[in-house]
């Protein structure tokens, strides 16, 4: 149900919300320090500084998903790995995209389980915690499950969100859409910068058909 409603939507809207990368300056901008790093959090430690990426190096971080973030203005990645004796490790990762906008696309863009209540939109399943805040988008998973350690993501999850000082705004387009009345909510939406992104979800053509220039929110 929410793939076909979703189809409906994005024929509809799709000229509004589905913009070029070129809408925001390519200029590579050194990722200000928004998030405290926390060196212990209930026994786990911070095995190290944050390790910081950039968009020429990001694909040495992950291989096949640099593309996502790059499409939604990445900017930079901080990542750092919390151990604790004998149990599995956290890893943490805090990416700064262009805008608001953007970091919201990119939760949206895999957000399939329940609100966490952490940042201005987050989920937590499965031991992997995603949340965004202002331009951050933030992940943090752990190796292994366990009880434990899923309470030690929540918590770092909430002292990292509220060191992120800034806050912004979801897409306007999102005001055209009901918070609650059925068959098509916000939390149904995703958010779109690219045509291929728009191709994973629903296939259009291999081009940019839609072809604009300019995006205002």
């Amino acid at each position: 149900m929410r793939v076909f409603y979703a189809f409906i939507f994005c024929i509809a809207l799709v000229p509004l919300f589905v913009c070029p990368t070129t809408v925001y300056s390519k200029t590579e901008v050194s990722m200000e320090n928004k998030t405290s790093w926390l060196s212990d959090v209930l026994g786990w430690k911070a095995v190290s500084d944050p390790s910081p990426y950039n968009s020429s190096t990001i694909f040495k971080y992950m291989n096949g998903a640099a593309e996502l973030y790059l499409a939604f203005n990445f900017r930079g990645l901080k990542t750092t790995r919390f151990e604790k004796s004998g149990r599995p490790s956290i890893v943490v990762e805090v990416y700064e995209m262009g805008s608001p906008e953007d970091a919201y696309g990119v939760f949206t863009f895999e957000q399939q389980d329940p609100e966490a209540g952490i940042g201005q939109g987050s989920e937590f399943g499965g031991g992997l915690l995603r949340f965004w805040k202002g331009r951050n988008f933030v992940t943090i998973f752990g190796e292994e499950p366990g009880p434990d350690i899923e309470e030690a993501i929540l918590v770092l999850g909430r002292r990292i969100a509220a060191t992120i000082t800034d806050s912004g705004n979801p897409p306007k387009i999102l005001g055209y859409l009901p918070d609650k009345t059925l068959p098509f909510t916000k939390k149904d939406a995703w958010f779109l910068r690219s045509h291929i992104h728009l191709n994973q979800r629903f296939f259009v053509a291999r081009a940019n058909i839609i072809r604009r220039s300019t995006c205002k929110f």
